[in-house]
């Protein structure tokens, strides 16, 4: 690989992949950080609340 090979920009295709690609992995970070992080939350903070589930 030489340098020029490297330094190549980037056709605005590729750039539009990427950017769908981060797009979709930033999206499913988050939806799944909303769906599990309360449920941990909450389990942890009512435990050192000492309060019991119904």
């Amino acid at each position: 690989m030489t340098i020029s090979e490297t330094t190549k920009l980037v056709s605005p295709k590729q750039l539009a992949e990427r950017s769908l690609i981060w797009l979709g992995a930033i999206t499913t970070g988050g939806v799944v950080t909303n769906l599990f992080a309360p449920q941990i939350l909450v389990g942890l903070i009512g435990r050192s609340l000492a309060m019991t589930a119904w």
